[in-house]
């Protein structure tokens, strides 16, 4: 059964677009014909997913992951940096995996783009406590993705 699609209505606060989002799981052709749908664009749109994420018991990690892959790839210089804070104000509240396969998605982007990423110090820090998360898996991706952005060998072996 494919989830029926929200009607676009500017009024509507987005919920219904991240929960069809949320239940695409991670075919990337529906999601991005999703964020093409969406008022406010690809930002917007992983926000709201991450908000309805807190409070998903099923594995939603791989559709935050390729969210936050097409989110990052929209401007990714500047939408990068929105991304890590999105993921960020929200660890407290949400499951470890699920930060992290956002921070994969970014770092996914990151790699496909040819353009270079900035790193503003606000973002740098933010990674760096996610980095110094006792959860290994949220950790290591907000290690990787800081690598990335600093141009750092990463990876196994580096």
């Amino acid at each position: 059964m494919v989830p029926s699609e929200p009607r676009q209505d500017p009024s509507s606060d987005g919920s219904d677009w991240a929960r069809t989002a949320l239940e695409q799981g991670a075919d990337p052709e529906a999601l991005a014909a999703t964020f093409r749908r969406v008022p406010g664009g690809e930002l917007e749109l992983l926000a709201r997913m991450l908000n309805a994420a807190m409070h998903e018991s099923r594995d939603v990690g791989a559709a935050l992951r390729v969210a936050a892959g097409l989110a990052g790839q929209a401007e990714l210089d500047r939408a990068g940096c929105r991304v890590v804070g999105e993921v960020a104000g929200r660890v407290c509240c949400l499951r470890g995996s699920f930060a992290a396969r956002a921070l994969d998605g970014l770092a996914d982007a990151v790699r496909a783009g040819s353009a270079p990423v900035c790193l503003d110090a606000e973002t740098a820090g933010r990674l760096e406590v996610m980095r110094a998360s006792p959860d290994r898996d949220l950790a290591a991706s907000a290690g990787t993705l800081l690598e990335l952005l600093l141009g750092l060998p990463h990876g196994p072996g580096s």
